[in-house]
Parts: structure tokens; C-alpha cells; sequence
């Protein structure tokens, strides 16, 4: 007897598309969860995660704590991070912080494609971004013959409807969310 053959599967995950839904929630990310959740879409090919530290540009719930890049790495996730910029306009007079990883996720995208694309069946995106579209059509275009699928996993408030729309398959974080997170405190 033939067993199925389980598709392959990279995930990238904006980690920050994420934040919100936990400090809502009143939850923590349950890491075990969030690597059992991935295995249950296929044979895991490759898993990264993007994280800005914003200091103290945003609330304290959503800053990197090294404590959850180090459950990450240890549960084989490759974490990238990137501090804040300040940038002082001088027209309006504003500092701004500027700081996202959307070139980062691109390029360990195109190099997924590049190194193990040949055996990659789904891509998934934790991330409600609409400027990763073209992203999602190169994706889709890489092979002629079965071509990759994607999924993308975002927040209900944070989906671009162009990107929902783009993807192959998609789905709200917040379904999922007993899965992902802890119990809520009482």
C-alpha cells in the first residue's frame, strides 16, 4: 500500500501581522502550536519568521522579546530582525520610524524558489500585506506544470482584499487562534 505523499510547505511569517491578535486576546504565541499547526499543511521545507524591533515606537505588547526568538530558533525557524529607523523630515519637522521586512521576506522567498522550488507544492504568508501580490503571482507562476499554491493566514482588520483575493487559498488567524495561542488568563 502506497501512503499519501504529504505536500511540501514553506512558511513565512510576519510576525508583527500577529501581535495585535495575541495582546487582544489577552494570549502568548504557543510555539509547539504554531510548529504543530505548520506540519499539518505538509512536510515542512523551510520556516522564517520577520521581526522589527519598533523600541519604543509601539506598545510594549507587540516589542520583540528575545524570549520568543529564542523558542523560535529552537523549533528550527530561521528568525530575521531588523531594528526601527528614525528618520527626521524636514519639511513637516516629524521624526518618523520606518521599518518593515517586506524585502527580506521577498528575498528568502525568491531564494526558496531558487534552491528547493523544484519541490515546494504551498507557500504559505502569515501577513495581510497587499504588497506582497506580486509576490504571490511570481509564486504562482514558477512552475507551469503543478504550479506552487499558496495560502495566506492574516488578521480579519489586517487583510488586503487584493491579497486574499491573489492567493490560492486563504484563511483568518483569528480561526485558528486556539491553536496558535494559550488559554486566556483569568
Amino acid at each position: 500500500m502506497t501512503g499519501v505523499k504529504m505536500p511540501q510547505v514553506a512558511v513565512f511569517i510576519d510576525w508583527h501581522n500577529m501581535a495585535p491578535v495575541r495582546y487582544l486576546a489577552g494570549r502568548k504565541v504557543k510555539f509547539d502550536g504554531l510548529l504543530s499547526y505548520v506540519h499539518t499543511l505538509g512536510n515542512l521545507r523551510g520556516a522564517f519568521v520577520y521581526m522589527v524591533d519598533f523600541k519604543d515606537h509601539i506598545p510594549e505588547h507587540e516589542r520583540i522579546d528575545s524570549r520568543a526568538v529564542q523558542a523560535l530558533e529552537n523549533r528550527n525557524f530561521i528568525v530575521r530582525q531588523k531594528v526601527v529607523k528614525r528618520r527626521y523630515d524636514p519639511l513637516t519637522r516629524k521624526v518618523t520610524a520606518e521599518g518593515n521586512m517586506d524585502v527580506e521576506l521577498t528575498i528568502d522567498i525568491m531564494d526558496t524558489l531558487l534552491n528547493v522550488g523544484s519541490v515546494i507544492d504551498k507557500i504559505v504568508f502569515f501577513s495581510g500585506d497587499s504588497d506582497f501580490c506580486p509576490v504571490i503571482r511570481r509564486i504562482q507562476r514558477h512552475r507551469s506544470k503543478n504550479p506552487i499554491r499558496t495560502l495566506v493566514i492574516s488578521r480579519k482588520e489586517a487583510i488586503s482584499p487584493e491579497l486574499a483575493r491573489q492567493s490560492n487559498e486563504f484563511l483568518f488567524l483569528e480561526k485558528i487562534a486556539d491553536e496558535l495561542f494559550e488559554p486566556r488568563c483569568a
